[in-house]
């Protein structure tokens, strides 16, 4: 069992690039017994007061490998660069289990074949919903 923490993972890119793809996994408490919706509405307005100039596209509900997930898909623009990210997340008893992922989005709407990529890791490991 992995113990609550934060665990980051990084592409090894060129020099030439101005951001690399990287994803980080989350894993804490939720002794507030937030659900779904409360800890997605908590999630966007962190979000908001992060980043300057952000775009929320959308939250939904997907099924990956059997578990329920929230995923919140947003833009941001940091340091002169575009960028899209996907969190996806699960409840695990008390605990959540967040999957952020983010990488470039230019040229505009290249974002959505990292996405996919993204989609790909989640499916390939397992995830261990209790």
């Amino acid at each position: 069992d992995v113990a609550t923490g934060t665990f980051a993972f990084t592409e090894d890119c060129p020099d030439s690039l101005s951001f690399c793809p990287n994803l980080v996994v989350r894993y804490f408490s939720n002794d507030k017994g937030l659900n779904t919706d409360q800890i997605t509405q908590s999630l966007v307005a962190s979000l908001k007061q992060r980043f300057e100039t952000i775009g929320i596209l959308g939250a939904s509900q997907d099924n990956i490998n059997s578990i329920g997930f929230t995923t919140v898909d947003y833009q941001v623009y940091e340091n002169e660069t575009h960028l899209g990210s996907t969190i996806a997340f699960y409840v695990r008893n008390d605990s959540i289990v967040s999957f952020n992922f983010m990488a470039e989005n230019q040229p505009e709407g290249s974002y959505a074949n990292h996405r996919a990529v993204f989609f790909q890791i989640l499916n390939s490991i397992h995830l261990d919903s209790n």
